[in-house]
């Protein structure tokens, strides 16, 4: 699909307009993000450290409208959370999916020549196609699930110093995303 690599080019002014957002109730998966706050967003939760930013956008890509939401989670100066949902006019044909993955990793890590794709894991996330990957940029550590279900794109990631990635619940966060 060629509109994921469009969503990153929309983040920077999502960013800027956002507003808390509400949270959902639902059990803790893990005793690591234990208080963590539940969000909500297109057909999905997730737990996040704090209540988050929010922003939502539509845009039109070469013809084709899509409306994605930006949820942004800061801690203390240590990382930031971040939930990206875009939803498609139309479903992500299977055939395609591996290649929006591939595509999408390779646009972002060529968003700054000093970018290099450390890991990227082909995943299943609920039955749904999905890639695991960590992008780094000196010491700076972009650790990310992407996972496409049916019409959207849900990118979960955490960007932190590369020191403080083992002392975050990186894993436990990307697993707390349901879907519905």
């Amino acid at each position: 699909m060629q509109l994921i690599p469009q969503i990153f080019l929309f983040i920077t002014c999502a960013v800027s307009g956002m507003a808390p957002v509400a949270q959902a109730p639902e059990a803790l998966k893990s005793s690591e993000i234990q208080g963590w706050k539940t969000v909500r967003s297109k057909r999905c939760t997730l737990k996040m450290p704090s209540v988050p930013y929010a922003s939502s956008h539509a845009n039109q890509v070469r013809g084709e409208q899509f409306n994605y939401d930006v949820l942004v989670a800061p801690v203390d100066n240590r990382a930031v959370y971040i939930l990206l949902v875009a939803e498609y006019p139309r479903a992500i044909p299977q055939s395609n999916q591996q290649t929006s993955l591939e595509q999408f990793l390779t646009w972002i890590t060529s968003q700054n020549p000093d970018n290099r794709l450390d890991r990227a894991t082909l995943i299943r996330h609920q039955g749904h196609q999905g890639v695991d990957f960590i992008i780094r940029n000196g010491t700076v550590c972009f650790s990310g699930r992407l996972v496409i279900a049916d019409s959207r794109v849900y990118l979960m990631a955490v960007e932190c110093e590369e020191a403080e990635v083992k002392n975050l619940p990186v894993k436990d966060y990307m697993e707390s995303l349901e879907l519905f």
